[in-house]
């Protein structure tokens, strides 16, 4: 009897077995590993803010009563406490990260802005981010002031926001997701926590 080479199922001979070990590492876990730690892995993540603007139910943005009817702009120069002068209504949940800085090799690493002097050349930087974390191009990303051991300080002191310019959803096997790469710039913002009362007075 002639072997079944096309393994239509009358033959036991399996000329092309599946192995049954990976010969490739789960990305996903890797990176988990490494935000989180796994023996004898230490974790190296930072723990920081993720800003998610408030939606409608048609999903746009809900804009702060401080922006103006007119210009459709927020008043930058006055704090806001609803919105710290962003001129939308957001949310602020932790999230963990892994965050590096770009350099001038990769394309877009600088943005050019505008400020009173002239033009300044802001840097990129990058955050690596769990494939559980619901991220988008309109949130942005909060540093917060931590101790020296990476704990954030209480209550949370912000102390840089990032603004972000595009989500990179890295993708394997089958088309998994496993994780995300965040490419963004320092936010030019004037408050980034609330004011105290003398600050306020020296408006």
């Amino acid at each position: 009897m002639a072997n079944n080479y096309y393994r239509d199922g009358s033959s036991s001979t399996a000329y092309y077995p599946a192995s049954s070990y990976r010969t490739e590492i789960d990305m996903r876990q890797e990176l988990a590993n490494t935000l989180d730690g796994k023996h004898p892995e230490i974790a190296k993540s930072q723990t920081g803010l993720i800003r998610k603007a408030r939606l409608n139910s048609n999903g746009g943005f809900i804009e702060c009563g401080c922006v103006d009817t007119l210009t459709r702009e927020p008043d930058k120069d006055r704090f806001c406490p609803s919105c710290f002068s962003d001129g939308k209504l957001w949310n602020e949940y932790l999230i963990t990260y892994y965050r590096v800085s770009g350099n001038s090799g990769v394309n877009s690493a600088t943005l050019n802005s505008s400020f009173a002097p002239g033009i300044v050349n802001v840097g990129l930087v990058i955050f690596y981010i769990k494939y559980n974390a619901a991220i988008t191009r309109f949130d942005k990303l909060v540093i917060l002031n931590t101790d020296t051991e990476g704990n954030p300080i209480t209550p949370y002191i912000r102390k840089t926001v990032y603004k972000i310019e595009q989500v990179w959803d890295f993708r394997a096997d089958n088309g998994k997701l496993e994780y995300f790469k965040v490419f963004t710039h320092e936010d030019n913002v004037k408050y980034i926590n609330a004011p105290t009362y003398n600050q306020l007075l020296g408006d």
